[in-house]
């Protein structure tokens, strides 16, 4: 009689213990009744155990506008790996669910999956979840394959762990509007133990975010001005750089001839990222009382370009192609030759701009969409032939010969910067300084202004920090340039 009581008590507290445990963990009441299935040597193991998802959150940092990458997890080397990554694109964590339970049991495993990831302006990334082969789910336990569009079941084993890892596919649209900006999506993640008749016991859920980030920095562009002095007529100079002591030098150099500064630029970005620079060069420069001067930029040896930081020649009468390296910097030293008119005015001055185009190399196809953006930048180059000694002239003004806008400086700058721009003819001149969504928040110049050359300063105490435009306009011109303020 004492053990069918004693018998009949335990079962008692088996129930009640299954219904407690059905209470705790919010499981609806046909759970219960489906456990009542379930043999009773199988019960304390169930009810003594938990399920957990531990979300692992990833992404990538430094993608690029237009451009398609594939993400997947490496399980020889233990991490995610990113192709193409040959502009600094980074994983910033892996991506996947790390699962813990009951050693020795199946447990069933659904993801919904986005299929777009919305950046901070709206705009949208197409993103994709393989079913195999690269950016398919890889289990880290075994390194197979697995489809994370479907319902999978994994076996715990004896650990009662499985650590699943996601790969994926994803292009950055070429319109991304904001600097730095971020793209994010949800993965929604449910588990559960399988029992009889395929219900469901203990069910869990979690959520992993994706995140990809495009690049941070900015493309700037600053010219380096400049020029030689003191040359003669029928004569022909080559100026060349010499990385040894960063001066130009002029030759022949017997009657006093100078260089007054290098001629060059300076470009500023991603760190390792790759930079395509593209320079738009005269053939002939008209002086100041009509003569035609004759230059070339050769593509090696003495008038040929030099990267500073190097000393290796590049060819600028084409696009190339140059390495940020890890300070995100390169400068660019040209030289040039050139051959005096036979009856040149000897105050006569000859004074030309180059026109200068970088962008990363990536987004070499999307040139159009790029000009208002982080990752395109131009400028103009000012070279000056004076033939007179340290720039000495006859008194007269020089009229330029185009109407330019010069980068500012300092830049970045705080809280006052100069911007220097010249104008070739009689005309109304507005520069006016604009935000980041293109509304303008103050005007600097609105006048008619003579031919010369100007620089106004803007002071942007009352203003935020971050990045501005400033635009030039004039009857038939208009340029545009970022300035960046910092505190």
């Amino acid at each position: 009689m004492n053990n069918s009581h004693n018998t009949a008590h335990q079962f008692q507290k088996i129930l009640f213990a299954i219904f407690n445990k059905c209470v705790l963990s919010h499981l609806p009441f046909y759970i219960f009744l489906s456990l009542l299935s379930i043999p009773l040597f199988a019960l304390p193991a169930i009810l003594d155990s938990t399920l957990t998802l531990q979300a692992v959150d990833g992404g990538v940092n430094g993608a690029y506008h237009g451009k398609t990458y594939t993400v997947v997890f490496d399980d020889y080397a233990g991490v995610s790996i990113i192709s193409p990554n040959n502009n600094g694109e980074l994983i910033n964590g892996d991506l996947g669910i790390d699962v813990s339970g009951e050693i020795n049991y199946n447990v069933v495993i659904e993801m919904d999956l986005p299929d777009t990831l919305v950046g901070s302006d709206g705009n949208k990334m197409h993103i994709t979840f393989p079913s195999s082969g690269p950016g398919s789910g890889v289990r880290l336990e075994t390194g197979g394959f697995f489809n994370p569009n479907v319902t999978n079941t994994f076996y715990l084993g004896g650990g009662g762990t499985c650590g699943l890892r996601l790969g994926y596919v994803f292009t950055v649209p070429e319109n991304v509007k904001i600097e730095g900006d971020s793209f994010v999506g949800q993965i929604h993640v449910n588990a559960y133990y399988t029992g009889l008749n395929s219900k469901k016991i203990l069910q869990e859920s979690s959520i992993v975010t994706l995140t990809v980030k495009v690049p941070s920095s900015q493309l700037i562009l600053v010219p380096i001005n400049g020029g030689v002095s003191g040359t003669r007529p029928d004569t022909t100079y080559a100026v060349k750089y010499n990385p040894y002591t960063s001066i130009s030098e002029i030759t022949p150099h017997n009657n006093g001839e100078t260089t007054n500064s290098n001629v060059g630029i300076n470009i500023s970005g991603s760190n390792s990222a790759y930079v395509v620079v593209e320079m738009v060069l005269p053939n002939n420069i008209i002086g100041s009382h009509g003569s035609l001067l004759h230059v070339t930029f050769p593509s090696s040896g003495t008038g040929g370009g030099v990267r500073a930081e190097t000393g290796g020649f590049y060819n600028p009468n084409v696009a190339n192609t140059f390495n940020l390296g890890g300070g995100g910097t390169c400068n660019l030293r040209m030289g040039y030759v050139f051959t005096l008119p036979l009856h040149a005015d000897p105050n006569e001055v000859f004074q030309t701009t180059i026109l200068v185009r970088a962008m990363y190399t990536p987004l070499l196809n999307s040139k159009a969409a790029l000009v208002d953006t982080a990752y395109y930048d131009s400028t103009y180059v000012t070279l000056t032939i004076n033939m007179q000694p340290n720039g000495v002239n006859d008194g007269k003004i020089d009229v330029p010969l185009v109407t330019t806008l010069i980068q500012n400086y300092p830049n970045p700058f705080n809280p006052t910067t100069n911007i220097e721009f010249q104008i070739k003819d009689y005309e109304w001149v507005t520069l006016k300084i604009y935000d980041p969504l293109g509304k303008e928040v103050t005007s600097i110049v609105n006048e008619k202004l003579t031919p010369g050359a100007y620089t106004r300063s803007w002071d942007a105490s009352g203003f935020p920090s971050g990045l501005y435009y400033y635009r030039l306009q004039t009857g038939d011109f208009s340029e545009t340039k970022k300035l960046l303020l910092v505190r």
